[in-house]
């Protein structure tokens, strides 16, 4: 059984995704969302998520290395079950996830420039 991220988009976002013109969703770096997508060896703190940020910076280390420091790992969610909004009878589908980092992302798909986000790379469509 496939392991399923529920996320939450703005119209805009969400058409987007389901025609296939964004590749990418992006969720900030934040202790919120690292507590959602990663399991914690030890207890997360905000300080620790800063000096990742920072260390991404560093062109010598890959997002896996930094996991394996910093004792983290991806909770493994396999497909992203995107939904319209939060009413009980909102759109929504599901598209595979091809690859999960913290890196910048693009303008055009919602990021801000030079900012860091959890991204997480999108695939075929798989339901709806």
């Amino acid at each position: 059984m496939e392991k399923v991220l529920h996320l939450n988009l703005k119209k805009k976002w969400f058409d987007m995704i389901q025609s296939g013109g964004k590749k990418e969703e992006y969720r900030e770096v934040t202790t919120y969302w690292a507590q959602r997508f990663l399991c914690a060896v030890r207890p997360f703190e905000w300080r620790v998520w800063q000096e990742i940020i920072e260390s991404m910076k560093d062109p010598y280390f890959g997002f896996e290395d930094l996991m394996s420091y910093y004792g983290v790992e991806y909770r493994g969610f396999e497909v992203i079950c995107f939904r319209n909004g939060y009413r009980p009878d909102a759109r929504s589908f599901q598209v595979e996830i091809t690859s999960f980092d913290i890196k910048c992302g693009r303008v055009e798909w919602g990021a801000e420039m030079e900012r860091f986000y959890f991204v997480f790379a999108l695939g075929k469509v798989t339901g709806r």
